[in-house]
């Protein structure tokens, strides 16, 4: 019921294109297979049923290096309050340069330049339905900067959804449908609709080998459906390993178009913090620094490499 065919934006580009590239460290490094997430504040991006998790309070910041003058800056917090209540903030900051060439006809030389600047907010909340059932949702407010481009820029309003079901302590299914209804308005009193795209997952813990494996089937409305895989190991208490692939094209019918496969990676340090909150514990305290290497979902054949900082205050 929540998909209509809607006329997306002109020549199928998303507006919110950069939304492509995700958002987290461990999510990043492990294909992006993150339904089933839990206890991580990037839960608010791929599956807001997952802040339920979160023990206390979550914050993240992460940098993605791109080229050609672009930037993006991703931010994010989650909150447990007394187990009642769970919630979320991320914000998203993009740019893609202030250099952008204006040209009312073919010419060498631009009639003149103009920037580019996309932010994305969104506001989470998550509750539990059952000691085993969350549900969860983020309301979302874009804007969009074209400069000096006379009636470009707009205004975006939407929201996601997500569901998760708790098997035990170590397995985690998950459901989300993000953008369901999104809708652009630009100055021009034109709008787009962003394409709907619907996440299921597994994620399953393995404590004897320290490890972690993530599968999510993703389908969307105007780039089809790509499996993610990926997996998750600590050789040390302090050190966790990542790795993962999905595949892309796997539905497209354009000529010319065939699968593709986009292997990602990364690792993860955690640095532990003091802390007398529990006995017998030295620490519960943390700070996660996490480098992840992914293919560039807007430039193929590159890579894009990021960086996040994650502190868990527990």
């Amino acid at each position: 019921m929540l998909l209509p065919a809607f006329v997306f934006a002109s020549g199928g580009q998303r507006p919110d294109a950069y939304m492509e590239y995700g958002v987290g460290g461990g999510p990043e490094a492990m294909a992006g297979a993150a339904a089933g997430l839990r206890d991580d504040p990037s839960c608010g991006f791929w599956n807001p049923a997952g802040l339920t998790g979160i023990k206390n309070i979550q914050i993240e910041a992460q940098n993605s290096f791109l080229s050609l003058n672009q930037t993006l800056d991703y931010f994010s917090l989650g909150a447990n309050l007394q187990d009642k209540i769970y919630c979320g903030l991320t914000l998203l900051a993009y740019s893609a340069g202030s250099d952008l060439e204006a040209r009312s006809g073919p010419s060498l030389n631009p009639d003149s330049t103009f920037g580019e600047s996309e932010i994305a907010g969104l506001l989470s909340g998550a509750f539990r339905l059952s000691s085993r059932w969350s549900g969860g949702f983020s309301l979302k407010l874009l804007l969009n900067s074209l400069g000096s481009i006379q009636n470009a820029s707009g205004t975006g309003f939407g929201f996601d959804l997500g569901l998760q079901y708790r098997v035990d302590n170590d397995t985690t299914f998950g459901l989300a449908a993000q953008d369901p209804y999104t809708v652009y308005t630009y100055q021009n009193s034109s709008t787009s609709i962003i394409p709907t795209t619907l996440r299921w997952g597994v994620r399953h813990k393995v404590e004897r080998l320290h490890g972690t494996g993530a599968f999510d089937l993703e389908w969307s409305q105007d780039l089809g459906f790509r499996p993610r895989l990926g997996v998750e190991w600590f050789p040390l208490e302090v050190l966790a390993i990542r790795g993962g692939a999905w595949v892309g094209d796997l539905t497209s019918t354009g000529a010319g178009t065939q699968p593709s496969l986009n292997l990602t990676c990364g690792v993860g340090v955690i640095i532990p913090l003091q802390s007398g909150l529990v006995p017998g514990q030295a620490w519960v305290d943390q700070i996660a620094i996490d480098y992840s290497l992914i293919p560039d979902p807007q430039q193929s054949g590159s890579l894009l490499h990021q960086l996040a900082v994650t502190g868990k205050f527990m």
